[in-house]
């Protein structure tokens, strides 16, 4: 709706240039101008109002959630077979060689021991 609006917007401006650039040819050198600056800021103005609203458009745009189908229950249907997956052993752990310490408040940070001065 708002593209094709876009597209008569754009078609009109550069119709209106196209005869404005013919009047401005066809007229002598003293003659005032029909082709201002006024007017052409003017139509520069719709259109950008129009690309601006656009794009603000498009940037508040969030496409539309996917709708999830609910489960069709069919008894007469035979079920399908499930894959079993048998369950994974654990690999055995390897014993410690180091006793267990104590946790400290700060993790695995090292110990640090008060030193005599001198």
């Amino acid at each position: 709706m708002e593209l094709t609006t876009l597209e008569k917007l754009l078609k009109e401006t550069s119709e209106w240039l196209a005869s404005a650039e013919k009047e401005q040819a066809a007229l002598k050198p003293h003659e005032p101008v029909k082709l201002t600056l006024q007017a052409i800021a003017e139509k520069i103005a719709t259109v950008n109002r129009e690309i601006g609203y656009l794009m603000h458009k498009v940037k508040i745009w969030k496409p539309p959630k996917p709708k999830e189908e609910a489960p069709k229950n069919d008894t007469a249907k035979a079920p399908e077979k499930e894959e079993v997956i048998p369950p994974e052993e654990k690999p055995e752990e390897a014993p410690k060689t180091e006793e267990a310490k104590p946790e400290t408040p700060l993790g695995d940070a090292p110990e640090i021991t008060p030193t005599k001065p001198g």
